[in-house]
């Protein structure tokens, strides 16, 4: 495979503000096959894949079950509820239920997957859900910058000892993220190439306990 021309568009498909996850795989492509243009699409569903309309897909969420599709686990996150220190330190961390209506807190859009933000919208008073992106990535980053409380990756917590969990209790749910291609297509030489560089970044089906933290993608 390594000594194979490829050449064309691979069109890649992600969640939004999922499409850092698969910059590293996209680099290690490209370095061996220097003439494929890979095209991202920020997606909300996966994609009409035996129309072309992309070749390897990535989705957060139950397991796609359409038997047209060849479906693999590609990493599993585990998410909670945390706050940074800045935050803590002008509002305090909530120790009880009855403490949540007195803080504020950021949320995902409904139509994106997050276990965590499904408990944050069952269990905070809508007053106090004072942002809203349909950008993970945004979210995240206003809880590091201090402003709200919310959900983000554990990966990315750990990696940053200003940002702390709620002290009360909050299902710590895990996410999978599967890679999802086409059964016509899957064993073409574009799509198998991409699939084997997925798996020499290493991190192919690795839960975040196993991950290094330095080589994690900042999803």
């Amino acid at each position: 495979m390594s000594h194979e021309r490829l050449e064309g568009e691979f069109i890649i498909a992600t969640p939004p503000g999922s499409a850092p996850t698969i910059i590293a795989a996209v680099q290690a492509y490209q370095r061996r096959f220097p003439e494929v243009k890979v095209i991202h699409k920020s997606v909300s569903e996966i994609p009409r894949m035996e129309l072309g309309e992309a070749d390897v897909c990535f989705f957060f969420g139950s397991k796609p079950a359409d038997p047209d599709y060849v479906v693999m686990p590609w990493m599993s996150f585990f998410g909670g509820i945390y706050a940074h220190q800045k935050y803590i330190e002008e509002h305090g961390n909530p120790k009880s239920l009855s403490d949540l209506g007195d803080h504020r807190f950021a949320l995902l859009s409904e139509d994106l997957y997050s276990p965590p933000n499904d408990w944050i919208r069952d269990n905070i008073p809508k007053q106090n859900i004072v942002f809203t992106s349909n950008e993970r990535h945004v979210v995240w980053r206003a809880v590091q910058e201090g402003m709200v409380i919310g959900c983000i990756g554990d990966h990315l917590a750990h990696a940053n000892p200003l940002i702390h969990r709620i002290k009360i209790p909050v299902p710590n749910v895990k996410t999978v993220c599967w890679v999802v291609t086409h059964v016509d297509t899957h064993r073409t030489p574009k799509v198998m190439a991409y699939l084997s560089c997925l798996k020499e970044i290493g991190l192919s089906g690795k839960l975040d306990t196993e991950m290094k933290l330095d080589v994690m993608p900042q999803v």
